[in-house]
This record gives C-alpha cells, sequence and structure tokens, in this order.
C-alpha cells in the first residue's frame, strides 16, 4: 500500500471508500441516512431553479449554479437564500422524481443526477414548525 512512505492516489482513494462506507455504517446504525448528491451538493441548489435529468459533470454543475448567481466559489450566494428557501418544495419534487426516473430505467441508486439532500432540509424544517 505505502510506497518509499507515500501514498499513491490509487491508496488514497481505497482509504476513503472504507472511511465512507464505515461511515455509512455508523449513521445507518444510529438511525441516520447519508445526504448523498451525484455528482455534488450543487444538483440539490439547482433544482431549486431547474430541472436537471441528464448526466451532469461536476465542473458543469459548479459552473451552472455560479452562472444561475447560486454560488460564489463554494459558497450559497446569500443573494439566493430568499430563493432557496422558498423553492425548497420544489427541489424536492424534483429530486423524488429523479429517484422515480432512476428506478423506471433500470439505473443504479443515487446515479447521476440523484440528491437525497431534500431529506435533511424536511428534518430542518419539521424541527422548525
Amino acid at each position: 500500500m505505502l510506497t518509499e512512505g507515500r501514498v499513491t492516489e490509487r491508496d488514497y482513494l481505497k482509504i476513503l471508500e472504507r472511511q465512507n462506507l464505515q461511515i455509512k455504517i455508523d449513521l445507518a446504525e444510529s438511525g441516520m441516512a447519508p445526504v448523498i448528491s451525484n455528482p455534488c451538493f450543487e444538483l440539490w441548489l439547482l433544482l431549486h431553479k431547474q430541472d436537471q435529468t441528464a448526466h451532469i459533470d461536476r465542473r458543469d454543475l459548479q459552473k451552472k449554479c455560479r452562472e444561475l448567481g447560486l454560488m460564489d466559489g463554494k459558497r450559497i450566494q446569500s443573494e439566493a437564500i430568499p430563493m432557496l428557501l422558498e423553492a425548497i418544495e420544489a427541489a424536492r419534487r424534483r429530486a423524488v422524481a429523479l429517484d422515480k426516473r432512476h428506478e423506471g430505467n433500470g439505473s443504479e441508486p443515487n446515479s447521476n443526477p440523484s440528491t437525497n439532500a431534500w431529506e435533511i432540509a424536511h428534518a430542518v424544517l419539521q424541527l422548525d414548525a
């Protein structure tokens, strides 16, 4: 695994996979579910504004979010927050529709594009209610 005291990229990715698996196991045992957005979290933000049913590269998605004024680098634009809050239900419907689309066409769960970020948003909003 270690080559002359260095960890290769392949080794590093294997370590991350094991850590992610353990995190998922720990969350499941505690009754919590992980949030999975494929290809990245920005999909959840985009779904507040529009549908995204085709596979999309992470970098293209991040660029699209910047162009729509949702993101500034890796931060959510403060000006976008009111719209994001207002459109949570629309984003949830779009995310659920993506899951149904994947089920219907036989693709794997959590395929690109997909997100279950709406579950945490729903849980937080239920606590506020």
